[in-house]
């Protein structure tokens, strides 16, 4: 049985009540320097008023869910506020990326860049999504920040999305943290682990419950990389067109 096979259908249940008459179709040990608090994104609903009109695709996305979800943690999508959010496709021009190449603060590392950028190629080695990194941080949809460390206690990223009323996402920012706990460099695993996390998160992935995704709030050291799970619910994200499914699902 899948480890997620039950709980997207019980997500869903409660969400498919409202639609009456619509047709729905190796682990490792935690350490304490590994440890990290992989922030969830901040929200910010873009100033945008073409929402396109109610659409038959709810009860397509619904299927969709429904049949696909189970592997996945869609539900932990779905349950935020029933709203599909993902960048639009339909130009097929790669998202233009800045990441800053130097930094002046303590502890920062020339590596930091490059493993940044690996956490963008990851991604797109998995989904119809491709990047572009560009020089001017002004030309960027998508924007990389170095911070010493960030507010909460063990906190090492945090990303920022700003999106129209139909779940369109429209530009993102993502902030790292170079120190760790008592003013020493992060690890490099958890660094890379955190790029990639807050990539997911700029991609409109939320969290994941299980340790072993990198997706998980918190970092334990258990997560080496992208997931099964990661990937299956990027890729039926990516597959499904955004919008919010309690009034309407919008095809791109």
């Amino acid at each position: 049985m899948s480890r997620r096979g039950d709980l997207v259908p019980i997500a869903l249940l409660a969400l498919l009540a409202t639609f009456v008459g619509v047709q729905v179709a190796g682990a490792r040990a935690s350490r304490a320097d590994a440890a990290a608090t992989l922030v969830e994104s901040d929200e910010r609903p873009a100033d945008r008023s073409d929402v396109p009109p109610d659409s038959a695709d709810r009860s397509y996305v619904l299927a969709r869910l429904l049949a696909d979800g189970p592997g996945t943690y869609i539900d932990a999508i779905v349950a935020v506020d029933s709203m599909l959010r993902r960048w639009p496709l339909d130009d097929r021009k790669p998202l233009r990326v800045w990441v800053p190449t130097s930094s002046s603060i303590m502890g920062w590392s020339a590596e930091q860049p490059d493993a940044v950028r690996g956490a963008f190629r990851a991604w797109e080695h998995e989904l119809p999504v491709q990047f572009t990194f560009v020089e001017d941080s002004a030309d960027a949809q998508v924007s990389v920040s170095w911070v010493s460390r960030l507010g909460g206690e063990q906190q090492v990223g945090n990303s920022s999305r700003s999106y129209d009323a139909a779940g369109r996402i429209l530009h993102a920012h993502i902030a790292l943290s170079v120190l760790g706990r008592d003013d020493r460099p992060l690890p490099a695993q958890t660094a890379r682990i955190a790029a990639l996390h807050e990539v997911g998160h700029v991609l409109g992935l939320e969290h994941s419950p299980d340790q072993r995704d990198v997706m998980v709030a918190r970092y334990d050291g258990q997560a080496v990389g992208l997931s099964r799970a990661d990937v299956a619910t990027a890729r039926l994200l990516y597959a499904l067109p955004s919008g919010p499914l309690g009034r309407s699902a919008v095809r791109d």
